[in-house]
């Protein structure tokens, strides 16, 4: 018979959160850089000879970064509320990520569609650029023409309201009709192999009528983040996971080679038929796979401080906000070069982690910009 009470993980912090966030962010170095030579779609630089090989990085990093990302976000918000009252986690949330998301799309994000716009054969400075950016002209604000975008702060805006949206979901949760459910649940944990059907809510979110970022319907980015919730509320749910993460990667390695070669055979299909239906249920299985396989493999491996962890810790949320305009705007010069691609690829890759690393280095020592940035003065979760 359920219990009003479940066993909560009791451990003051989980390190292995902190180092799988910091690789998350840190992957979208190789991930971003790759995208300027990959042989899908546009980005705001693009080389003018593409690679599939280079493409092969960004295909194996897609299906579970952003994902991974709001899941760790989702169990952020466990820990956060076991301290402090509802009130109090809302505050934060605006504190550390409105005012980041502002300063990003006033003086981040545009110098990325600048370069977009001359891409696109105008001419013009940046401040001629700048004041007809504001006027949107296009309603995907995930473009990269040069108009108005969100560009990579998309993740920033839809953590913000996603966080809104679930905190009633985590009340629900900490209650106790909550606490029935997640009995039940991490007694359904317990058969082998249960963990990995969670991913069917994934799939069902499919058909909810919202747009797809980065091949994910944005609403399944939701339930990540309610998932990586549930997924530390319980001991016996993060039992499962312990006992799974191997599995997790042997088969989201293998549906993972079943999406690639669709996607690099260039094959599409026909919306809501039964092959679209089941390509969708493969990628959200993959995805799911993958972001457990990685949360087991860092409880396992991971779950330790070292010297270096708080200041990687720190620079973090900056390090996601900032690379991506370093690495359009060393793109944009690099690509013009009369040298090989896989060069180009790797002056693009260590120069963007090597200046990002150093203005995050930099930011994180002044008060001032540690608000903007929205650092904890303790370092801790986005």
């Amino acid at each position: 018979m359920p219990t009003s009470h479940t066993p909560e993980i009791t451990t003051s912090r989980r390190y292995d959160l902190d180092w799988l966030r910091i690789l998350a962010v840190f992957m979208l170095i190789p991930y971003h850089s790759s995208r300027i030579f990959d042989i899908w779609e546009y980005f705001y630089v693009k080389n003018p000879q593409t690679s599939i090989a280079l493409t092969v990085i960004r295909a194996v990093l897609d299906p579970w970064g952003m994902p991974l990302l709001f899941v760790i976000s989702g169990a952020s918000a466990w820990l956060a509320m076991r301290r402090r009252s509802s009130l109090s986690y809302l505050k934060e949330r605006v504190l550390r990520l409105i005012i980041p998301l502002v300063f990003g799309l006033i003086i981040v994000v545009p110098p990325q569609a600048y370069l977009a716009w001359l891409g696109q054969g105008n001419t013009g400075s940046f401040w001629e650029f700048y004041r007809g950016y504001w006027i949107i002209h296009n309603p995907d604000l995930g473009n990269w023409v040069g108009d108005f975008t969100l560009g990579h702060l998309w993740f920033i805006l839809f953590l913000f309201l996603f966080s809104l949206i679930a905190l009633p979901i985590f009340i629900f949760i900490k209650g106790r009709l909550g606490t029935l459910v997640i009995d039940w649940l991490s007694r359904i944990c317990k058969r082998s192999g249960s963990i990995f059907l969670f991913f069917i809510p994934f799939w069902f979110s499919e058909m909810l009528p919202g747009p797809s970022v980065g091949g994910v319907n944005i609403f399944a980015y939701l339930m990540f983040l309610i998932a990586g919730f549930v997924l530390w509320s319980d001991e016996r749910i993060q039992s499962a996971i312990d006992h799974s993460w191997r599995w997790a990667f042997y088969l989201g390695a293998l549906t993972l080679g079943i999406i690639s070669v669709v996607r690099f055979a260039g094959i599409q299909f026909v919306d809501f038929s039964w092959q679209s239906t089941l390509f969708d249920a493969v990628k959200y299985f993959t995805t799911w796979a993958w972001v457990i396989g990685l949360l087991g493999f860092g409880h396992r491996y991971l779950n330790r401080a070292n010297r270096w962890l708080p200041g990687l810790s720190a620079s973090a949320y900056p390090f996601y906000i900032l690379h991506q305009t370093v690495i359009v705007l060393i793109g944009f010069y690099v690509v013009r070069w009369d040298i090989g691609i896989f060069p180009k690829y790797l002056i693009i890759f260590c120069s963007s982690l090597v200046i990002t690393l150093g203005l995050c280095d930099l930011f994180r020592r002044w008060s001032v910009t540690r608000v903007i940035f929205g650092i904890k003065f303790t370092p801790s979760s986005v």
